[in-house]
C-alpha cells in the first residue's frame, strides 16, 4: 500500500523534514557571513610592536655581517616526521605522508631571485 502525504491547509502535501529546517540554516549562514564581514572590515590591526633594538636609526644591525654570508640563500636546519618520497644524489624530497621516524638535515632557502644585499 502506498501512502500519500496528507494535504495541508493550502491543499498541497506537507514539507519534508529537511525543507522544514532550511530557513533556520539560512539564518545561521547569513549571521555567519555578517560576522565574517564585520571582522574582516575592522580598521584596527593588532601587530607585535617593533623590537626596541631596531628602532634606533643610528645603529645598523647588519653592518658586521661577513661578506660570505651576504646573499639571498639561507641555510636552515630542519627536523621532520614526513615520509621521504624521493632521493637524488644531493637531496631528499618529502611528501605529505607521515613517517614513524624523524629525519633531520639542512635545507637551503632562497629568498627572492638575484637580490642584492643592499
Amino acid at each position: 500500500m502506498i501512502r500519500r502525504p496528507k494535504p495541508t491547509r493550502g491543499g498541497r502535501p506537507g514539507r519534508t523534514g529537511a525543507a522544514r529546517h532550511a530557513p533556520g540554516a539560512l539564518g545561521v549562514a547569513v549571521a555567519g557571513l555578517v560576522l565574517l564581514v564585520c571582522v574582516g572590515c575592522s580598521s584596527r590591526t593588532y601587530l607585535m610592536p617593533t623590537p626596541t633594538i631596531y628602532t634606533h636609526a643610528d645603529w645598523d644591525p647588519f653592518a658586521d655581517v661577513p661578506e660570505a654570508l651576504q646573499g639571498d640563500e639561507v641555510p636552515v636546519l630542519y627536523v621532520t616526521d614526513r615520509a621521504p618520497t624521493g632521493e637524488t644524489t644531493d637531496q631528499w624530497e618529502y611528501g605529505h605522508g607521515r613517517s614513524r621516524s624523524a629525519a633531520f638535515g639542512e635545507a637551503i632557502v632562497e629568498i627572492g631571485r638575484d637580490l642584492s644585499w643592499d
